[in-house]
């Protein structure tokens, strides 16, 4: 990897790194009946859901409010505070399920913050390659879950990597 394709990694400019089909068959195992809205989605985004935002005027899932099973891939740059924020926001407004597949940076302030009122994590083996990735990330990752469903995300992300329940 030169350095050019680390630094766009890193800096997270680019906010149409898609989602991994691979990954995405662990969250249509724990939604078998579909994924109700993907605020984050793009043009080139591989996620099926109900109903999807890309940010554009008027589509902005961060000022929108959300429900049902909702799949989260935000952009990882500093804005990503204001998603954990919103996730938090609508999980308790709405009741409604998240999965969020982020960084693992578990030494951020964000990353805290999420684990403040999420129910369980799973760190992800290995390197995701995203979708337009000329190589897979140079960072771990991890999906954090909000819902009442833990033993069912337990079940459906083992496979994935360690499944943690957060206890309170």
């Amino acid at each position: 990897m030169n350095e050019a394709s680390l630094a766009t990694l890193f800096k997270s400019k680019n906010h149409d790194w898609n989602t991994p089909p691979e990954f995405l068959e662990s969250v249509y195992r724990f939604w078998p009946c579909g994924i109700n809205l993907d605020p984050c989605s793009n043009s080139t985004s591989l996620v099926t859901a109900s109903l999807t935002w890309d940010g554009t005027e008027g589509q902005n899932g961060l000022h929108k409010p959300w429900y049902g099973s909702v799949f989260v891939n935000p952009p990882y740059g500093r804005e990503i505070t204001d998603w954990v924020k919103k996730i938090q926001c609508e999980v308790s407004a709405h009741d409604c399920e998240v999965l969020a597949l982020v960084p693992a940076r578990t030494d951020t302030r964000w990353w805290h913050l999420a684990m403040e009122n999420c129910r369980a994590f799973c760190l992800i083996k290995g390197r995701l390659k995203f979708v337009g990735a000329p190589h897979a990330a140079p960072f771990p990752s991890a999906v954090i879950y909000w819902g009442r469903r833990t033993g069912q995300f337990w079940l459906k992300f083992r496979d994935v990597g360690v499944v943690v329940e957060v206890f309170r």
